[in-house]
C-alpha cells in the first residue's frame, strides 16, 4: 500500500449505536480518532449516541423509529444512504454491515450461515431474517464493490461459502489493543489501588471477567467455576466482573450458588488497565466471540487468561503458553478444573509468556492498518 498521505478527506464512519464500553464501539471510534489525527474530517453515524464524542468529530444521530431492531436497522439504513448517497467525495466506512460502504469492518459472524446451521427453516421466513440478510448481502453479496476488512480467516470462508464473495474483496487485518492496557508503572499504582479497595491481601486471587453481554461471554460459567474450587482455594479467591450486561440475573446466580460475598459486578469502566493490572487472571470462557480483544489486552498486560476456543484470539493464548484454551464442545466440568489447576499453580510463568508473545507480534496495528484503507480509497479517487 502506498505511503504518501493524500489530501484531506471527508470520511464517514457509520455504526447502529454508539456507547463508551462496546468493542465495536471502542474500534469505530479509536479509527475515528486515528483519521482526525491524519487531518482528515470525519463524521460519526448512528441511531444513537451514549457518552461523550471527541474533539475535533462530528456525530450525527438517525433516530429510526420501530418496534424491532430489525426495523430500526433498516431505517436507520435507509437514513445512512440518504445522508451519504449524494456525497460522492465523502468515504464510506461500515462497523455494521449497510448498504453504500467503500470498506466494512467485518467483526460480526455471519448471520444468515449461524441463522441456517444454528435455526429451523422457518428462521429463515421471518421478517428479522430478511431485514438481516438483506443488510449484510449489500456488503458481502458477490456484486457488491465495498473492500472487507475481516478479523477471522474462518468467518470470511464462512461468508464466501454463503454469498459467494469475491475473495479479492477481503483484506487482513491485525488486532487492535490499546496501548494503555500494557503492563506500566502508572497502571501497576493503579491496580494496587483497586485492589486494596477491595480488601484483598497480596496473597488473595483475583479473577476478572470484562465482557459487554453477560450471558454471550459467560459470566455464568465462570460464577459456576468459582462456587466448584475447593474451599481452601475459594477462601483466597474474590470475582471482579465489569461490564454493561444486566448484573441481575448473575447476581442472582452468585446467591444461589453460595458465593455471592466474592463477587463483586461494576458497570462498564474505562481504567482497563487499572482492571488487568490489579488481577490475578483473566477468565472468559465465552460461547460466541469472533475475536475477544480483552484476551490480548490480558497478554499485554501479563495476565494469564482462561477462555474458550469459541474466541477467535483464543490462538494467541494457546500458541503463546499464555494460559489455558478449553476446546469445543464446551463442558462445565473442564472449566472447573482447569480454573482449580491454575489457581492452585504460579502464574507468574504464564504472565510472562503472554508478555514475550506480545512483543513478538503486531498486537496493536488494527486502527492505523483501517486508516491506510480509507487513504488508500482517497488516493484511488483523486487519480486523473
Amino acid at each position: 500500500m502506498e505511503c504518501t498521505a493524500p489530501r484531506a478527506l471527508d470520511v464517514a464512519i457509520a455504526l447502529q449505536r454508539y456507547f463508551p464500553h462496546g468493542g465495536l464501539q471502542r474500534d469505530a471510534l479509536a479509527t475515528a480518532l486515528e483519521c482526525r489525527d491524519r487531518g482528515h474530517r470525519v463524521t460519526v453515524h448512528a441511531q444513537r449516541f451514549d457518552g461523550a464524542v471527541p474533539a475535533g468529530i462530528e456525530a450525527r444521530s438517525h433516530p429510526a423509529d420501530g418496534r424491532t431492531n430489525h426495523a430500526r436497522a433498516t431505517r436507520f439504513a435507509a437514513s445512512w444512504v440518504e445522508a451519504t448517497g449524494g456525497q460522492p467525495d465523502t468515504i464510506t466506512v461500515g462497523f455494521d454491515p449497510l448498504p453504500g460502504l467503500d470498506l466494512h469492518f467485518g467483526a460480526a459472524r455471519c448471520y444468515s450461515a449461524r441463522v441456517r446451521r444454528e435455526r429451523g427453516p422457518w428462521a429463515r421466513l421471518t421478517p428479522r431474517y430478511r431485514a438481516l440478510r438483506e443488510l449484510e448481502s449489500a456488503v458481502y453479496g458477490r456484486g457488491a464493490s465495498t473492500r472487507i476488512l475481516m478479523l477471522n480467516g474462518e468467518e470470511q470462508t464462512r461468508f464466501q461459502e454463503e454469498y459467494g464473495t469475491e475473495p479479492e474483496r477481503f483484506a487482513p487485518l491485525p488486532p487492535g489493543v490499546s496501548r494503555d492496557r500494557a503492563a506500566s508503572p502508572a497502571n501497576a499504582s493503579a491496580g494496587r489501588a483497586l485492589r486494596a479497595e477491595m480488601g484483598l491481601a497480596h496473597d488473595q486471587r483475583l479473577l476478572l471477567f470484562l465482557g459487554s453481554d453477560f450471558h454471550n461471554k459467560g459470566l455464568d460459567r465462570a460464577l459456576r467455576a468459582l462456587s466448584a474450587l475447593p474451599d481452601p482455594l475459594l477462601r483466597a479467591t474474590r470475582l471482579l466482573a465489569v461490564g454493561a450486561g444486566r448484573p441481575r440475573r448473575p447476581s442472582r446466580l452468585a446467591a444461589r450458588l453460595g458465593v455471592a460475598e466474592r463477587v463483586r459486578i461494576d458497570p462498564g469502566r474505562t481504567d482497563v488497565g487499572a482492571l488487568l493490572a490489579a488481577a490475578d487472571l483473566l477468565i472468559h470462557p465465552a460461547r460466541r466471540e469472533l475475536g475477544g480483544l480483552v484476551l490480548l489486552e490480558a497478554m499485554v498486560a501479563g495476565v494469564p487468561t482462561i477462555c474458550t476456543s469459541a474466541c477467535g484470539f483464543a490462538n494467541h493464548v494457546a500458541q503463546a503458553g499464555a494460559g489455558i484454551v478449553l476446546e469445543s464442545p464446551f463442558r462445565q466440568a473442564r472449566l472447573d478444573e482447569a480454573l482449580a489447576a491454575m489457581l492452585a499453580s504460579p502464574l507468574e510463568p504464564l504472565g510472562r509468556a503472554g508478555l514475550a508473545h506480545a512483543a513478538s507480534v503486531d498486537l496493536h496495528g488494527m486502527h492505523g492498518r483501517i486508516a491506510d484503507e480509507i487513504e488508500a480509497v482517497g488516493r484511488r479517487r483523486s487519480r486523473p
